[in-house]
């Protein structure tokens, strides 16, 4: 198992973004708005996210964490999103590679 982070900027706010592209196994993440971000809220979620199909977190609050059970899913399907174009969303996961 392996530790990694990315912060991912959000190009325009309401446009979900794509953290990586890689398909490494993730089995647990954790997210969180950057504290420095203009907007309040950051979101989460699988691909094809939506308002009701993702998680969301505050800035300035402890980390989210979203735990996938005995399953894994791709890095590649988790996407980011926030309030205000050019913030930033930190992801932490554990992985296989």
């Amino acid at each position: 198992m392996k530790i990694a982070a990315f912060n991912t900027t959000v190009a325009a706010a309401g446009t979900p973004v794509q953290v990586s592209t890689s398909s490494r196994r993730v089995y647990c993440m954790m997210f969180q708005a950057n504290p420095a971000n203009a907007g309040t809220y950051a979101y989460i979620g699988l691909t094809g996210m939506g308002a009701t199909t993702r998680w969301t977190h505050q800035k300035k609050t402890a980390p989210q964490p979203v735990n996938f059970g005995s399953g894994s899913i791709a890095l590649s399907d988790i996407w980011v999103d926030a309030d205000t174009t050019g913030d930033t969303v930190e992801v932490f996961i554990v992985s296989d590679t």
